[in-house]
């Protein structure tokens, strides 16, 4: 899927390699996966997060990673999508 190879180019970007507006990408892409492009990108990151944590990366490490501007953001990010901090998680693995 695009959005997983190209986590560095932001959704209109993709649009845009698709051949597609913004709206026409987003609506096509939520009636596609039931979510919008941006969901999809954050549950993809955090999906890839968990794998990173179970493999022994930093936290700051994984934020750096992941485009993350700073370790807080990607925390809150993870913990709200988790229900865990991404130490917590961790440490239940």
């Amino acid at each position: 899927i695009l959005l997983e190879e190209n986590t560095s180019l932001s959704i209109e970007e993709i649009a845009a390699r698709c051949g597609m507006n913004y709206n026409t990408f987003r609506k096509q892409f939520a009636k596609a996966f039931g979510i919008s492009p941006a969901q999809y990108r954050i549950r993809y990151k955090i999906a890839q997060a968990k794998q990173f944590l179970a493999a022994g990366l930093s936290v700051s490490e994984i934020a750096v990673s992941l485009g993350y501007p700073d370790i807080y953001s990607f925390t809150h990010q993870f913990t709200a999508l988790t229900g865990l901090s991404p130490t917590e998680f961790r440490n239940e693995r």
